[in-house]
């Protein structure tokens, strides 16, 4: 296990996990245990070394309630309106967080892009803004982007829930 946030933390935010993640890569099963916080940052998450079937990475939080822990992140660019980017990223799980794009005029709260393929969203709370025209919780706007779960998710705001473009 390792730890983002709270005292004496593998991590300090999920920034830090994630640029390990995207530079070092895995050689086994990774799950990061967050610990209660508000975590005010624009999280990227590239194509990851050593990721797949066997060896998935999960962040979930660590006392178990979505409502503890918040990820969010209100972007001023409108080509970065997004919170949590899953870019080429595969095999990931997110599991009881909460994840918020807080520009009240654009912004997606989660963005897949690139092919990002076999990830899963569960029993979370995925927020989005309520006004404007380009506001979806989650989106994809790739045709590549397959095999993405989302179960047991409370999805609030946004001018679309859910947003996945397809062939």
């Amino acid at each position: 296990w390792q730890h983002i946030g709270g005292v004496d933390p593998d991590f300090d935010h999920f920034n830090e996990a994630a640029t390990a993640l995207n530079k070092g890569g895995v050689v086994g099963a990774v799950t990061f245990l967050v610990r209660n916080g508000i975590y005010d940052e624009q999280v990227t998450l590239n194509e990851i070394i050593g990721v797949n079937q066997d060896n998935p990475v999960v962040f979930q939080s660590e006392n178990g309630d979505s409502t503890m822990v918040r990820l969010f992140y209100a972007s001023a660019d409108p080509a970065k309106n997004y919170t949590l980017r899953l870019n080429g990223t595969d095999w990931i799980t997110f599991r009881k967080l909460t994840i918020e794009a807080t520009n009240g005029t654009f912004g997606n709260a989660v963005d897949f892009t690139a092919g990002a393929t076999h990830n899963t969203f569960e029993n979370n709370e995925i927020k989005g803004p309520n006004e404007g025209d380009a506001n979806y919780v989650l989106n994809s706007y790739d045709s590549n982007d397959d095999f993405i779960t989302i179960r047991h998710n409370r999805i609030l705001g946004g001018r679309v829930g859910v947003h996945l473009y397809g062939l």
